[in-house]
This record gives structure tokens, sequence and C-alpha cells, in this order.
């Protein structure tokens, strides 16, 4: 085969990681699809190894992340043609990482198993912690895949990161088990059998865990109405059509109490980000009690100023919580990326300025408040902020609220990519998430991450169901990362041993 059919078929195989989005069942690719990747990285040279890792990753990426093109043009007023050179750049800093991943496989090659694997996910979950804490760029890690698979149970003792682990290690073992039979087809059961003997345990194991319920049930459950008023992003901040939004989300919630809310003590309404498009101090205290009126507390998204008398006019994209007479606000802490700011700008601050590109009036919260009605604890994430897990983690709340405004990305991957990550968030915590989008789809996940409740798209509609807070906390709750990160040092700390008795001396004799 040649080097670019080869080539090819690892942007396909970097392209079909996307492929879980759309068919659930696909999430298996997860595992042979980097094999494959890691398999020629064996097969090549050093600098083949890096071009095979950099392919594979702009395969994953560019398909990944295609809908973030539309960013640049509409926040910045730059063309699409600017948007899509950003997104290249960046893919193609994020592909160097898998590369480096690919390259630590091959320098490896003649370590053991568990000194390959110890290496590469060190490489690759290192990657991933320093996209995400430098550029807030937290798209697009394998574990996510896993969120139909038998193993998602294991995301509440690690979180993400334990399933990415485990993507990897699988993948890296089954391409050293191939390369293995390549090279000794004679041997075949010696190179196969362990590797499908960890993963026949894994998903024992898997299953086991499953059945476990790490947290309880409140008493009450609390009915939901989804305000999802579809108004299209092209009239959201026109001047023009601000009354007759203001009327629609009045319109959507004057239903009073159904007979389906009457069952329960507790009902919110939710409204999703930004939803009215002016400054929340303009916004009147008549107008937000009709809304949240025979409810008991309301939740919307709003702009609001720093310091409404200053010029410079700087906001905070947050959420307000009307609960009675009392107001509560959470202002997102984890701003979109050339969206809400610039990565880097202390780097890359001149360059910027050069483009003309500005998005400083944004500024970003310092606190994560839990917000409190009526014996319900609230949790909030704003748009992507449902992709950073330690957002959350420390805290001990009843339910997650998660509020998006995805009228820019279109029809895109972004929407089903948004609401994998709130399932995953789910399962971490054991708890239920809401998440509310302004033109859909918008969906009330469970507490094991499965969907119970999903509306349409496209559509303005008050939609209504019901979710029930819980108490306690799953393992990954208490300690965060820091069991992944315990069982990699051990897998690290057994590798260096397997390593130190290899290379004792044998059978030296002392001369006199």
């Amino acid at each position: 085969m040649s080097k670019t059919a080869k080539l090819l078929i690892l942007l396909f195989a970097g392209a079909a990681t996307n492929l879980v989005y759309f068919v659930p069942w696909f999430w298996w690719l997860v595992y042979p699809a980097p094999s494959y990747l890691f398999f020629q990285a064996d097969s090549n040279d050093y600098k083949g190894a890096m071009q095979a890792g950099v392919t594979f990753g702009l395969g994953m990426y560019l398909v990944g992340s295609h809908w973030l093109v539309s960013l640049v043009p509409v926040f910045h007023g730059l063309s699409v043609a600017f948007g899509i050179f950003v997104i290249l750049f960046v893919c193609g800093v994020l592909s160097i990482l898998v590369g480096l991943a690919a390259l630590t496989f091959r320098a490896s090659q003649n370590l053991s198993a568990i000194s390959r694997v110890s290496l590469v996910a060190l490489v690759w979950l290192g990657a991933d912690f320093l996209r995400t804490e430098l550029l807030d760029w937290p798209w697009l890690k394998l574990g996510y895949s896993q969120v139909d698979s038998p193993l998602i149970s294991y995301a509440s003792i690690g979180g993400e990161a334990l399933l990415t682990l485990i993507c990897i290690s699988v993948s890296v073992l089954l391409a050293n088990a191939y390369k293995q039979y390549a090279d000794h087809p004679s041997r075949w059961a010696k190179a196969a059998i362990p590797v499908f003997g960890i993963m026949f345990a894994l998903l024992v194991l898997g299953q086991i865990l499953e059945r476990k319920e790490w947290t309880e049930p409140k008493a009450e459950r609390m009915s939901i109405d989804l305000l999802q008023a579809n108004i299209p992003i092209s009239q959201k901040w026109d001047p023009r059509y601000r009354e007759s939004i203001f009327k629609r989300y009045l319109d959507l919630a004057d239903h009073g109490l159904s007979s389906y809310e009457k069952k329960y003590n507790i009902s919110m309404a939710i409204m999703p980000e930004t939803a009215l498009p002016v400054p929340f101090h303009t916004i009147s205290n008549s107008y937000w009690s009709k809304l949240a009126a025979g409810k008991t507390f309301l939740v919307a998204g709003v702009t609001e100023l720093v310091d409404p008398d200053a010029e410079s006019q700087a906001v905070y994209n947050a959420a307000v919580v009307h609960c009675g007479d009392q107001t509560q606000l959470y202002r997102k802490r984890r701003l979109v990326p050339f969206g809400e700011r610039l990565p880097l700008e202390k780097f890359f601050g001149g360059l910027y300025r050069l483009l003309n590109l500005d998005v400083t009036n944004y500024q970003a919260g310092t606190q994560t408040p839990l917000l409190n009605c009526n014996g319900v604890s609230i949790a909030i994430a704003i748009c992507f902020e449902v992709m950073f897990a330690q957002n959350h983690w420390k805290n001990d709340f009843d339910v997650l609220i998660n509020i998006n405004e995805e009228g820019w990305y279109y029809n895109t991957l972004a929407p089903q990519q948004r609401i994998q990550y709130a399932r995953m968030r789910a399962v971490e915590h054991a708890r239920p998430v809401i998440s509310m989008s302004n033109n859909g789809p918008s969906a009330i996940i469970n507490h094991r991450g499965k969907i119970v409740f999903a509306t349409s798209s496209n559509v303005a509609h008050q939609y209504q169901s019901s979710v029930q807070g819980r108490s306690g906390s799953t393992p990954y709750q208490r300690y965060g990362a820091w069991i992944t990160l315990s069982l990699l040092i051990v897998m690290i700390a057994l590798s260096l041993m397997i390593w130190v008795f290899k290379n004792l001396p044998v059978g030296t004799e002392e001369k006199w």
C-alpha cells in the first residue's frame, strides 16, 4: 500500500472517532481507530510516526470542530475564509499533540506492553489537560465516545479522564498485539489472549458498577417547563425584534399550572442562554414575576453589565435564578475561545490587535456558587462550561442545569456533542442534568446519563417534564481526577519495576 493511501486511511480513521455523535452504537470505533494509528506509527521511522499522528489528529479535530468556523466571522466581522484559517491553525496545533503520542509509541518499541501503555497514556492525558487549561479547548476527548458503551459506569469512579485512559490503553494493547502477531504469526495466541482477557474483565467490571447506586433520590420530584423560544440568531440581537422576543417568552410561560404540574409541590421554568437580548438591570421585576407566575422558581440566561454606568460596557454572560422575591446570579467562568475570549492573549495580543480582533468586553466569573430555592440546590453551567468536569465536581448539588444558545452553529454536530458532554457530567456525579437550548434539542438526562426526555429542534414550544434531584456523592465527586491520576502513577511505577528487573545484571561473579 502506498504512503498516500495509508495517510488517507489515517485521516478517515481520525474522522471516524466522531461517528459516535451520529450513531451511538459506534462507541467501539474508538478502539480500532487509534489502534490503527499506533500500528502505523510502529511500522515507520520517527518522522513517519509523527506524520501518522498529525494526520489522524487532523481527521479527528477538523471533522469534530468544523462548526467552530462560524464563531470568528460572527463575533469579529471577519471573513469565513479567516475563520477557516483559525480552525485549521488550532486543529493543526492539537494534531501535533496526537503526533507526540504516536511518536511516544514508536520510541517505546523495545519496552514492555505496560510501559508502552503508560507512556502513551501519560502523553495523551497530559495533552488533554494542557489544551483544556491553557487553550480552553476541551472538545473531542476520547472518553466522551463511551457514553453509550458498557463501560460508561467507570465515569462515576474516575470521570471522563478514566474512560480516555481505558480507550488509549486498550488501543495501545491492540496495536502492540497485532504488531507481535505480524512479526510472529505462530504466536498469535500469546499476543491476543491477554488483550481480550483485559477487555473482557473491563466489560464485566463495568456491568457490576452499572448496578451500583452512588446517590439516593430526594423525596420530591419537580415539574419542569422548558421554554424553547427558537429565536433566530439573526433576529435575537436586532432591536426591531426585541418586543416580539419578550412577548414570545410570556406566551410560552403563560399557561398557568397545568394538571401535570399540580402533581408536584416544586416547579421550575427554564430559559436558554442570553434568553432576553438586553442588559439584566433593564428588565423590570414585573416582567420576571409574570414569567415565573405559579412556579417555585425560574432560571434564565441573561447579560449582566459589570458597571451599568461605565462607558466600556464590560459584560458577564450570566444566569439568574428567581425564587419568590429573591434573585441569585451565576456568572460564566469559562469563556468560549475566539467567541468570548482570545486564547493566550498575553502572548499573541499584538497579532490579535493587528487583525483587529477584540472580545475583551467579556469578563469571566470567579466563583461557582450553588443557587438554592425551597430546599433545591442547583449547579449551573452556561454553554460549553458543561465540558469542564472540574467546574462542578466539588459541589454537592441536586440537579445541574446547562443553558445554551446554539443558533450560531446552525445544523451542525454541535448539539449532539453538547448533549454527549452533559450526559457524561450526569454519570460522573450521578445527578440529573437539564440541558436547555434556545432552538433545541433540549433534553432531560437522568443520573445514569440516559436521555429520558428530549425536545424537537427548531420549534418554539413550552415542553413539560419532571426531574428528581439526588443526594450523596460518587467517588469522582469526592476525589475528582485523583483516582485516574493515581492509577496512571501505579501503571508507570509498575512499568519502571519491570524495566529495572529486566536490566539487572545476571550471573556476575566477584573476582578476587
